[in-house]
């Protein structure tokens, strides 16, 4: 005996008794329907599992775009723009209303062409400056630990003068970053 049971959209089906208490959605308005489960149960009818396999397999229909204009018309500022407020009237946050896009290549220029007219001139080898800078403090840091524990613990001289070159060299890869003398790298 087939199930009948309807959508809230008005759309009837008619379903076999296997499928009682099963979940699937309506292919006109995508609500989730369950199939009623009868009273009585008997064995279903071939038609109606291929009607129930052609509702489950039909499209889901394309979503239809709310109109909200008719709710409240969204303020705008002198030049025609609408302001910060949702399409519904409700004004958004800040945070909301802020959206961070990457740069345009047209932009970018523009911006290093700002700097360089505020006296601030675009300069290529500023990351290798900051490279020599942070490597040089490292060795110092790293040269003078060496040298102080070598020494400090009576492992070696040697490790203690290893420790000192290194951390001499660190100042001066330090120094070389700071004044951008690049002139002695091979």
């Amino acid at each position: 005996m087939p199930i009948a049971f309807d959508c809230a959209c008005g759309r009837h089906f008619s379903v076999g008794d296997a499928f009682a208490g099963k979940r699937t959605k309506c292919p006109s308005c995508s609500a989730p329907l369950t199939v009623p489960v009868p009273e009585t149960t008997s064995e279903p009818s071939h038609a109606e599992d291929e009607a129930y396999r052609a509702l489950l397999e039909s499209p889901d229909p394309e979503p239809v775009a709310t109109d909200y204009s008719a709710r409240t018309t969204p303020q705008t500022d002198e030049d025609g723009r609408p302001k910060n407020v949702s399409a519904i009237g409700k004004p958004l946050s800040s945070k909301k209303a802020a959206k961070f896009t990457k740069p345009s290549a047209e932009e970018c220029a523009e911006r290093k062409e700002r700097k360089r007219r505020e006296g601030r001139p675009y300069d290529p080898e500023r990351p290798r400056k900051v490279l020599y800078m942070i490597g040089g403090v490292l060795m110092i840091v790293g040269g003078g630990a060496f040298c102080f524990f070598s020494i400090n613990e009576g492992i070696s001289i040697r490790g203690g003068v290893f420790g000192f070159m290194l951390a001499f060299g660190g100042v001066g890869t330090f120094f070389q970053g700071v004044t951008g003398d690049f002139s002695d790298d091979a």
